[in-house]
């Protein structure tokens, strides 16, 4: 198996879906005044633990009542991840294809976050001054996948998940649980006179092969960083959208915090919508991985309002809401995690 990848990372993804509030706000249409002020900048991170240093920077502009807040990359902007001894890791900036789509810039470095430490993620720049973000990497906690099902719910195809989150008993936890397609592609072989050629360039010759007896056969699968959310559906009546939301309506995942199982090991039940990777052409097969993150109070809420801004279910809520994130002196949000993640479908492959 290989392990080849395209220059798309799954963080894009996170980094998109932080910046919509800030571009959206609501989905209810508003009437807006004119705001000064100055431009801003915006940081856009998840600090997973035992994973790479990543965050992406750009420029937020102020909010005009005709149009929505503006976004653009910004030169000369320095970042850094600071531990809680004070330990500076900098971050190196490389742009890339989706830096005009996303209008921001990547910062990453190979050091890797550690679970159960205290960051501080700081960006300065010359003219727009230093801007913070400090982030609480959970502790490491146990997952388990006890039951899978591949059926069909809505006449879609789905996968029903029976999992098992062991919750340490000693703090307040609060638990996000996502799904992803990672796009795939697979090179078959087969092998003829002592050499090993490709199936699809030699397609006629494997076809006659086949019709007239047993083919050696070799396939190297290749995971790409493409990825697309995979929405859920739940009927867990602990979960933070029981009762706003119906058992039909999807949502991008499953919020749970830990006050009515503190200390136990707790039983969820919910749905994955298998959605296609269109936008992939060629690579629209994939597999799909489960995500069970622990994170930090407030990046818990700051998920909750964002789905609660923009989901279906937005129009049930008594409260107005307003996604608010962490970033003093700028916009943005740069989140902790620790991450369980586990393979639940592989789509087949076939020549």
């Amino acid at each position: 198996m290989t392990g080849r990848t395209k220059n798309i990372s799954g963080r894009l993804m996170f980094a998109a879906m932080l910046l919509i509030p800030f571009l959206h706000g609501c989905n209810r249409a508003l009437e807006l005044p004119d705001v000064g002020g100055e431009r801003k900048i915006a940081l856009l991170a998840e600090l997973v633990a035992n994973d790479t240093m990543y965050a992406r920077a750009g420029l937020s502009a102020p909010l005009k009542g005709s149009t929505s807040v503006q976004f653009g990359t910004v030169d000369n902007l320095v970042l850094h991840v600071e531990d809680a001894a004070g330990l500076k890791t900098v971050l190196t900036e490389y742009p890339d294809n989706e830096s005009a789509t996303l209008f921001t810039n990547p910062y990453s470095s190979p050091e890797r976050v550690k679970p159960g430490n205290a960051y501080k993620l700081v960006a300065t720049h010359p003219q727009l001054g230093t801007v913070e973000a400090n982030v609480e990497v959970p502790a490491p906690f146990a997952a388990q996948v006890v039951s899978l099902a591949h059926t069909k719910y809505l006449s879609d195809s789905v996968v029903e998940v029976s999992l098992d989150i062991s919750d340490p008993g000693d703090v307040p936890n609060y638990y996000s649980i996502e799904a992803v397609k990672q796009a795939m592609k697979v090179d078959g072989y087969f092998k003829y006179n002592g050499a090993w050629l490709n199936i699809i360039e030699n397609y006629s010759l494997y076809n006659n092969l086949k019709a007239t007896g047993t083919v050696e056969e070799r396939f190297d699968t290749s995971y790409y960083k493409l990825y697309t959310r995979q929405l859920l559906y739940s009927t867990d009546e602990n979960s933070e959208y029981a009762g706003i939301s119906s058992p039909t309506e999807p949502v991008r995942r499953v919020l749970l915090r830990d006050s009515r199982f503190n200390g136990t090991t707790y039983t969820t039940r919910f749905i994955i919508r298998r959605e296609r990777l269109p936008e992939f052409g060629t690579y629209d097969k994939g597999r799909i991985l489960l995500q069970v993150k622990s994170i930090p109070e407030v990046y818990f809420k700051y998920l909750r309002d964002y789905d609660e801004q923009t989901d279906n279910f937005s129009e049930n809520l008594t409260r107005p809401v307003k996604a608010t994130g962490n970033v003093v002196n700028g916009v943005g949000m740069v989140g902790g995690v620790y991450r369980n993640e586990f393979v639940v479908h592989h789509d087949t492959w076939t020549f």
